[in-house]
């Protein structure tokens, strides 16, 4: 009897050996709306993807610059990502709407500290800009992105509690930069803190600051803003340009809040260039915008990330919002140099968690420092895949 007992206790200490070692080896694949997921014991591999195809309709007064209609793929993107081993994320990102990799970047994430990131990243910056494009609430972002950096290759740290986030991060060129043509900007260092004592769902409260300090090596540095559309390249309507410039220092502030299916963001960013053996200059911009769900429906919050993210439901879900923002480049000597503002009114319809699209009536004016004005008034349209 006892034979049979002790046999009993090792066939099912055996066959919990080896479900165990199934469930190590278990191979999980699923897709959906996230794109393609390969799951197998603590690593994970994601393939994805994006598509915006933009239309737009200038109504313009004659003036400085002209734009024509017309139409663009905004962006074509397809990226991979995962872990291996549980501590190690990557994440590689290709664009062929511009021909560039968007992302190329490895994080570490086994430190109690907080995270590691080697590569071409994002680095730290303004709300907006470091909010996905596929979930901005407009389809251009706001005027303070013309102060962002690119993606640069470099070194990041993220920290994040229960309420707070912080992010750094010490870069150099894009890995697609011609450095012999243009030139070598040097680093850039960029900071970000952000601090949300209220985020659950459907009730959100934000604030957040970013510093940037970049090192110019006496290259042109210059700025300019567009009314709220990229298609067929279209011209900035204000423009600022320094010669030659040892640094650029970038501060901005940003508030935001959600509550129900109403939402409120706002940010206000300076930049003063140090120009080397010219003239120093300063410009300013800021935004402000409200958004509200016809249909119920909240925008989401990752106080990891201190972001906005798709709403909480697309199913048949419809959004309306309004934006005002406003660039002063008028410190500028450049021909474009003076102020402008901009008025936009969005619809945006999500029938499912991979299909959006977008409604903008945007009516921009620029106003010079000679006291000429151009007006333009257009409607942009996008389509949008997310997969």
């Amino acid at each position: 009897m006892k034979m049979n007992k002790t046999l009993l206790s090792l066939a099912v200490v055996s066959s919990m050996s080896v479900t165990e070692v199934m469930a190590e080896d278990l191979v999980n694949i699923s897709l959906g709306s996230g794109g393609l997921k390969v799951t197998k014991g603590d690593s994970k591999f994601q393939m994805g993807g994006r598509a915006q195809f933009d239309f737009v309709n200038y109504d313009e007064d004659a003036g400085i610059d002209e734009s024509d209609d017309g139409t663009d793929v905004r962006r074509a993107r397809i990226y991979v990502k995962g872990n291996v081993a549980g501590d190690w994320k990557y994440k590689v990102q290709y664009d062929f709407s511009e021909k560039v990799v968007k992302d190329m970047y490895i994080t570490y994430t086994g430190s109690d500290v907080g995270n590691i990131i080697v590569g071409q990243a994002a680095p730290a910056m303004f709300l907006e800009s470091y909010t996905s494009s596929k979930w901005t609430t407009f389809i251009e972002r706001a005027v303070v992105d013309n102060f962002a950096l690119d993606r640069e290759q470099g070194l990041g740290f993220q920290r994040a509690g229960e309420s707070y986030s912080i992010y750094t991060s010490v870069t150099g060129d894009n890995m697609d930069d011609d450095v012999d043509e243009e030139g070598d900007d040097g680093a850039s260092y960029a900071a970000r803190l952000t601090l949300s004592p209220l985020h659950e769902s459907g009730s959100v409260a934000h604030i957040g600051f970013t510093a940037l300090y970049e090192d110019r090596n006496e290259s042109e540095t210059a700025f300019g803003a567009r009314p709220a559309s990229k298609v067929d390249g279209t011209s900035k309507l204000v423009r600022s340009s320094v010669a030659s410039a040892d640094s650029r220092s970038t501060y901005g502030v940003e508030l935001a809040m959600v509550s129900g299916s109403f939402s409120a963001q706002a940010e206000h960013v300076l930049v003063e260039v140090d120009g080397h053996q010219v003239d120093d200059e300063e410009y300013t911009a800021s935004y402000g915008q409200v958004s509200f769900f016809l249909t119920g429906e909240s925008r989401s919050y990752y106080v990891d990330g201190g972001i906005f993210d798709a709403p909480n439901s697309m199913k048949n879900s419809w959004e309306m919002a309004a934006r005002y923002e406003e660039a002063d480049f008028s410190e500028s000597s450049h021909a474009l140099a003076g102020e402008l503002e901009t008025s936009t009114l969005g619809l945006n319809f999500y029938p499912n968690k991979n299909i959006r699209f977008a409604l903008n009536l945007i009516n921009s004016k620029a106003t010079y420092n000679d006291n000429s004005e151009e007006e333009v008034k257009l409607v942009q349209l996008r389509s949008q895949l997310v997969f």
